[in-house]
């Protein structure tokens, strides 16, 4: 799948920063731009059409969960990964998430990544190109290469035979997206840019979870790649979602919506609150869930306190809709400082 990036507007005060459109083969992303991860095809209690109406602009999935329930037949029979889920915009897809490589073998290039499958605990291995495979049959918009990241703070040759056999899989799999790893190490990441060559996008990858550590890599590896293309990683934090943002980053994958909504949290006043927290208890104050829909926080409060899928339902519509809107404000505010 091509995709094609057009930058509409650059700051005035940071450099990095742009809006922009990601032109696919199932519609445009408006960038920058917050994309809801559905690791196994949800985004749960969340259906896709609550997802459309409350702003969302694309869904990104992990494709080899889903060739093994409901199966590649499943996804064949639907024509695409977007039609299987009844979405009908851009779909970016990546292999799976793996957890870190704790021991790199060199052969590990022709072997693939070693996994465990969900549902019958078997142990197998996926290849660059059978991983490519499996990205045509779902047929979503972005097909990211198969890729799994050393421990960050792996010693320095394990880093760089990671980096190599990273880079094999990518070339196995003649993606049209790059995947950028290398740790804390920017010549590794330089290398890996180079070695991988121009595509229609990047995923940045192999981040640490210190917040400071974490921004220096962002900008650094920014700095490496071409200004014209889009940047993209997955966003484990709020925090990590706002840095992101201020480095320039185009598409920021996250899951933390949720998250917070099944920990009975959400943004009130532009900060995160839990709605367990005593001073809602009788709270008549009403916060919006969607444009039609408001509930007062006392009533939020109580779904919270007996564990209910209705205040999950309710918080998780009101942290996408909430994060949405401030994504469009984001790219407005753009067009106006520039």
């Amino acid at each position: 799948m091509v995709s094609t990036f057009e930058i509409q507007q650059v700051s005035l005060t940071n450099k990095h920063v742009r809006s922009g459109i990601l032109h696919t083969s199932s519609g445009i992303i408006k960038t920058p731009a917050v994309i809801p991860y559905a690791k196994n095809g949800l985004v749960s209690p969340l259906t896709s059409e609550e997802l459309r109406e409350i702003g969302c602009q694309s869904l990104a999935v992990n494709i080899l969960p889903l060739s093994i329930q409901p199966g590649t037949q499943a996804l064949e029979s639907c024509d695409s990964v977007g039609s299987f889920l009844n979405w009908a915009g851009p779909v970016i897809s990546f292999v799976d998430q793996f957890s870190s490589l704790e021991k790199v073998k060199k052969n590990a290039g022709e072997l693939g990544v070693r996994y465990e499958e969900p549902y019958s605990g078997a142990h197998k291995r996926i290849t660059g190109k059978q991983a490519q495979q499996l990205q045509e049959i779902g047929q979503a918009d972005i097909q990211l290469p198969l890729f799994q990241n050393a421990d960050y703070y792996a010693p320095v040759d394990d880093l760089k035979t990671a980096l190599k056999i990273n880079i094999q899989w990518q070339q196995q799999g003649e993606s049209s997206w790059g995947v950028i790893g290398g740790a804390g190490l920017k010549e590794l990441r330089k290398l890996n840019y180079q070695q991988i060559g121009s595509k229609d996008g990047y995923l940045i990858t192999n981040l640490p979870d210190e917040q400071i550590e974490w921004q220096r890599i962002v900008h650094e590896t920014i700095e490496i790649l071409p200004n014209d293309k889009p940047r993209m990683l997955v966003a484990t934090s709020n925090e990590q979602i706002k840095l992101a943002l201020l480095a320039g980053v185009d598409i920021i994958v996250t899951s933390i919506p949720i998250e917070m909504a099944h920990q009975g949290q959400t943004y009130i006043n532009n900060q995160i609150e839990k709605v367990s927290y005593e001073q809602y208890e009788n709270s008549q104050d009403k916060i919006n869930i969607t444009a039609q829909n408001e509930v007062n926080l006392s009533y939020l409060h109580y779904l919270s306190h007996i564990h209910s899928s209705v205040g999950d339902h309710l918080l998780g519509l009101r942290n996408w809709r909430w994060l949405n809107s401030y994504f469009n404000k984001v790219r407005s505010e753009i067009g106006i400082m520039s």
